[in-house]
């Protein structure tokens, strides 16, 4: 057996691991264009069992980041800090609230099961 080949986890870089944390699109699979029904209607099951279970944890990560950046820029904005850093601040308060409103109207379909395409 090779001893190089080795078994654990690789190594994943901050940016892989930052786009991970923030961004909940990697846990999804596509629907291979030549499915038939068995084959779709297990991608989408299997897809609607992730969003119910992972969604939840990225819509609080995505209103504690709204929510802390928007203090943080209420508060440069009250301390008459810099523009540059208040409104940075706000924008990434509003792009967290974006996120979190796709996230919240996706595992709202999810659990009404809007997107149930097995049913076809």
């Amino acid at each position: 057996m090779n001893e190089s080949a080795s078994t654990e986890p690789r190594q994943r870089s901050f940016w892989e691991l930052l786009w991970r944390y923030f961004s909940f699109v990697w846990m999804f699979e596509e629907v291979p264009a030549r499915a038939d029904r068995f084959v779709l209607a297990a991608v989408v099951r299997a897809n609607r069992s992730r969003g119910l279970r992972y969604l939840p944890c990225y819509m609080r990560r995505y209103l504690r980041l709204s929510v802390f950046s928007g203090m943080m820029a209420w508060a440069c904005e009250a301390l008459a800090g810099p523009v540059l850093v208040t409104g940075s601040l706000f924008t990434c308060s509003s792009i967290a609230f974006v996120g979190l409103l796709v996230a919240l109207v996706g595992y709202g379909a999810m659990r009404l099961r809007a997107f149930e395409y097995a049913r076809w």
